[in-house]
């Protein structure tokens, strides 16, 4: 779809200590994300706008009693949702247990946790 639109999408993987120099621009690779991470991350981004957008409602109803102002508060609840989604994701962009690694059969690859107790 990219390439009827006219638009490119590029995605950062870990190469997880391969030579760079051995990839290229046009090559196809497999690339592979842990599926905990899909499905929290969905997650997230699904009921955090939903949850605040009925906090809001639910205050706005509790404190004001006018429907107007529920209606508008549901509608800023789950902008400010929306927001807080976009600051999370703004947050973790670097965070290497959060990206994608290159799958390939050439190499193996090494996953390395960071920051687990023994």
């Amino acid at each position: 779809m990219a390439k009827w639109s006219g638009h490119t999408s590029y995605i950062w993987v870990l190469l997880e200590g391969r030579n760079p120099d051995a990839y290229h621009t046009g090559d196809s690779i497999q690339i592979g994300i842990p599926e905990d991470i899909i499905a929290r991350g969905s997650m997230i981004v699904y009921l955090v706008p939903l949850v605040v957008m009925v906090l809001m409602t639910l205050f706005a109803h509790q404190l004001f009693s006018n429907e107007l102002v529920t209606i508008l508060s549901a509608i800023l609840g789950l902008f400010l949702g929306g927001i807080i989604i976009r600051w999370h994701a703004y947050k973790t962009r670097f965070d290497p247990r959060l990206q994608p690694v290159l799958v390939d059969d050439r190499e193996k690859v090494n996953i390395v946790e960071v920051g687990v107790n023994q």
